[in-house]
């Protein structure tokens, strides 16, 4: 699942609940459909590990029995939620099985239309990179669709699985004949971040490409400059280094990183749905670190969030927290005047912003520390604190106190973690991370009593 969900539906007695809802592509709900072979009946027999927020939404929307529908690839395309049969006979098994064969022929539509639409985005593409080349004998980048391994031009198919390559970005496959491209590690807004070798010191690194379609997008590279300028300003080793930053040929941009083997902590949370206390006191004393040498730097993030959190395993099997993709950063100092956000622009994730951020207004140390404090919270709890997919839905929750277990041990620390006025915060990472080694302390006091 990599795409956000619509939620449609067509009955004559259910509440409003459902109307316009979106389901975001990690949500509790989608994770918990994709584990379903079957249909299954709500409310559950058994514990059915969904958040007390997901049960409740389902118990208003009168859900009776949920259908999941899985393609060919066993990736959700979808869910039906039922509502009990007019007759109120319960639902019997000659029902779920027509509901379920249903449920795949969706699936498998859905599949196909999807296929098609993967095809023409993959021709789009490859006009869009031949067309910023000139002819010539210029080694263009291919990669492998299937397992994101690079290639130079004249090769046709992958030497590991035997997919048929295709042109990605308008890039060579060895930038500024030095950083030699290997494999495609992930893709996202912005750009695509791949494996590759220095080969002027023989140093694996990881490089940063602006995404194709940003290609001369004028704010996209100065935004991109400003990522490269705001981290080559930090030392740290809990904020992945930068070393080199360059402009294409092609009116693109690279940046060459530290690469660092693992995974985000998002990708740690859909495998583990959230972590004990203990792993969460002990991490987030890495990425407070991390956030504070920012900060004392005169850098302000401003996209906190999972996704921008990496988890890698030191030699000595010791775990190591980075922050990354400082694209939305912004100087507390006043040497940097271009500002590439106009004032008043919202700038950020979703869900992760503190009030005053989502209001754009002025940011500064406290909003980290409070998209930290969700983070956080989304951690123990594996839901965010905040509920909504939209704008509106976002600042109607938060305008709502948030209702905090008192016999909870990160209580007190939520309390000032998650404060909606910047004045009721942490003052700093330092004092934060001060708040999270009292947590511990209260543990430890729990267990030895």
């Amino acid at each position: 699942m990599n795409s956000d969900f619509s939620l449609g539906y067509a009955t004559s007695g259910t509440s409003d609940a459902s109307a316009n809802l979106k389901l975001a592509a990690d949500s509790p709900i989608l994770r918990f459909m994709q584990r379903q072979r079957e249909a299954v009946e709500f409310p559950f027999k058994e514990n059915g590990d969904l958040p007390k927020r997901e049960s409740v939404w389902l118990h208003s929307i009168n859900a009776n029995l949920l259908v999941p529908m899985h393609g060919t690839d066993a990736k959700l395309a979808g869910f039906f939620s039922l509502g009990e049969k007019k007759s109120e006979i319960p639902y019997t098994g000659r029902d779920k099985e027509l509901l379920e064969t249903l449920a795949h022929q969706i699936a498998l539509v859905h599949e196909n239309l999807s296929l098609k639409d993967h095809v023409r985005r993959e021709q789009k593409i490859k006009i869009e990179v031949l067309s910023r080349f000139d002819e010539g004998n210029i080694n263009l980048l291919k990669e492998c669709p299937t397992c994101g391994r690079c290639f130079d031009r004249e090769t046709e198919k992958c030497a590991d699985d035997n997919s048929e390559l295709t042109f990605s970005l308008p890039v060579e496959r060895t930038i500024e004949n030095r950083y030699r491209l290997e494999k495609l590690l992930g893709r996202g807004g912005m750009g695509a971040v791949y494996q590759a070798m220095d080969t002027c010191i023989n140093r694996a690194v990881a490089v940063k490409i602006l995404s194709g379609a940003m290609f001369g997008n004028k704010d996209a590279l100065r935004r991109f400059e400003r990522e490269a300028q705001t981290a080559g300003k930090l030392n740290h080793r809990n904020i992945v280094t930068v070393f080199d930053y360059g402009v294409l040929s092609t009116e693109g941009a690279f940046l060459v990183m530290e690469l660092v083997a693992g995974e985000t902590l998002s990708e740690v949370l859909k495998r583990k749905e959230k972590l004990d206390a203990e792993t969460v006191v002990a991490w987030f004393g890495q990425v407070l670190d991390g956030v504070e040498a920012a900060h004392k730097a005169g850098i302000i993030h401003r996209d906190l969030k999972p996704d921008n959190i990496f988890v890698t395993r030191n030699e000595d099997k010791t775990v190591r927290l980075c922050i990354l993709d400082f694209g939305l950063a912004r100087f507390n100092e006043h040497e940097f005047t271009d500002s590439v956000t106009v004032p008043g622009t919202v700038m950020g994730t979703l869900g992760y912003m503190p009030p005053e951020q989502l209001r754009g207004e002025k940011v500064d140390e406290r909003s980290d520390l409070f998209a930290t404090g969700v983070i956080i919270y989304e951690c123990l709890h594996s839901e965010k604190p905040f509920a909504g997919k939209t704008y509106q839905e976002i600042m109607r929750s938060m305008s709502k106190e948030i209702v905090l277990d008192e016999n909870e041990l990160f209580t007190e620390f939520f309390k000032r973690g998650l404060a909606q006025k910047p004045e009721n915060r942490f003052a700093s990472a330092s004092e934060m991370k001060g708040g999270l080694l009292n947590s511990t302390f209260v543990i430890n006091k729990t267990e030895t009593e």
